[in-house]
């Protein structure tokens, strides 16, 4: 049996709450030509029956049970995507929800290209969305996402690659460093090539519920807020609210940003004139006088060794 055009990569570990409602929005996108693989990665029992029942509902649904990994079970997201023969490879966290036409948005835009992602909103903790900005066409985003400091606007959920670029890589995924992201870790390795050309949609078509702010919620909380929002994707006025929720992200972080780049610039022309301050006091004393002598030896003995160097 032939792969399909596009495989969706669904790492899973421990939560069998949000499991199927991730499954469920990738199955019921307007671009039908897919495959979910749900790779497991030494998983709960049960997630593991979880994972079975959502095999059972949909053919396009296999389940790889692997033991647990030191990090996130990369090599097995790495041996997936050699193995198959899809064209494009797609990833979706196990507690979030693509919008319907998520995936048929980022297959028009991402050709001409390597590597799309959807606008960055995510989902902060009180239920609100915000903006991260980022743009994959402008070189200097690129850069700033190579650093090696904990920063990133690319969440794994939302992302599609060409599988050809892919495996064009130095590695593609393999165990992450200690104290790194894995996302991160992998997408540096694009963003590293000459040839790399990604592209950044302009279109928020994915719910980020953040994880790292809800690890710590009661058992079924995160079901209920998923639950929530899956409810809210099939209201026929949802798009019109959403795209008023992100135009309100963006309008709040283009403030934010605004301002702290004018506090900045602020804070540094006071530092410039606190320097020409103490440089003025200091050449006005009387210790400055003083010592003018053998700063002009000094010129003159720099500026006669420039001239032998040159010689």
């Amino acid at each position: 049996m032939s792969s399909p055009t596009t495989t969706v990569i669904v790492p899973t570990h421990r939560h069998h709450e949000t499991l199927a409602f991730a499954v469920r929005s990738i199955l019921g996108q307007t671009v039908a030509d897919l495959g979910v693989v749900i790779i497991g990665d030494g998983v709960t029992d049960a997630v593991r029956s979880e994972a079975h029942r959502l095999c059972a509902l949909d053919a396009r649904v296999t389940f790889e049970d692997h033991p647990k990994s030191p990090r996130r079970g990369e090599l097995h997201r790495d041996r997936l995507i050699r193995a198959s023969t899809s064209e494009y490879v797609a990833y979706c966290c196990d507690d979030d929800l693509w919008f319907p036409d998520h995936l048929e948005t980022m297959l028009e835009g991402i050709r001409g290209h390597d590597f799309i992602h959807p606008l960055p909103v995510l989902i902060a903790s009180d239920g609100m969305p915000f903006f991260m900005p980022s743009d994959l066409r402008r070189p200097e985003s690129v850069r700033w996402h190579l650093s090696d400091d904990s920063r990133n606007t690319i969440s794994l959920t939302g992302v599609v690659h060409t599988r050809d670029a892919y495996l064009r890589l130095p590695h593609g995924w393999r165990e992450t460093p200690e104290g790194r992201w894995t996302d991160h870790y992998m997408w540096q390795q694009f963003f590293e090539q000459d040839w790399f050309a990604g592209v950044t949609s302009s279109r928020a078509t994915t719910l980020k519920l953040m994880a790292e702010v809800r690890d710590d919620l009661p058992p079924g909380a995160r079901r209920a807020e998923i639950e929530q929002w899956w409810d809210r994707l099939g209201d026929p006025s949802f798009p019109a609210t959403w795209e008023a929720m992100v135009r309100a992200a963006l309008w709040t972080s283009a403030v934010s940003h605004n301002v702290v780049a004018t506090i900045r610039e602020d804070e540094i022309t006071a530092l410039r004139r606190q320097l020409a301050c103490e440089r003025a006091a200091v050449r006005g004393s009387r210790s400055w006088r003083v010592t003018a002598p053998l700063r002009a030896i000094g010129r003159v003995g720099r500026s006669a060794a420039a001239t032998l160097q040159r010689r």
